[in-house]
């Protein structure tokens, strides 16, 4: 469960970097499902790197000690502009990060609920 968790982080970052291949090429219908395969195998695979790098401390993410070759190769700096962005919100109340890496939603809906959602920041 936490690795889901940690893997919401990622998503932003390896999503471009996954998508934009594919949406640049003019492959066929059958090499573009292989090609989403592999990436989910390397979405699994940078999330296993960069996870012991991220930490959640009074509900502000960041990234701690990562190895330079690391940073560079998962392209980290849009991951920490996420988390930025996301820590903003967290400070002024509108989500609640919490320390398995989920994501919740504080603020007011219009909209009849008949539950709550929590969010979160990757889904594999």
């Amino acid at each position: 469960m936490k690795l889901k968790n940690t893997a919401i982080i990622l998503s932003g970052v390896l999503a471009l970097t996954a998508v934009a291949p594919i949406a640049a090429s003019a492959e066929s219908s059958t090499e573009q499902i292989t090609q989403n395969s592999s990436s989910s195998v390397t979405q699994k695979s940078a999330v296993e790197a960069v996870k012991p790098y991220v930490q959640v401390k009074d509900g502000v993410l960041s990234l701690k000690d990562v190895p330079e070759s690391i940073y560079n190769q998962y392209n980290l700096s849009d991951l920490q502009k996420h988390f930025d962005e996301l820590n903003e919100l967290s400070k002024s109340g509108k989500i609640t990060v919490n320390s398995d890496l989920s994501i919740k939603d504080n603020t007011i809906s219009l909209n009849a609920e008949y539950g709550s959602w929590t969010y979160h920041l990757v889904g594999i």
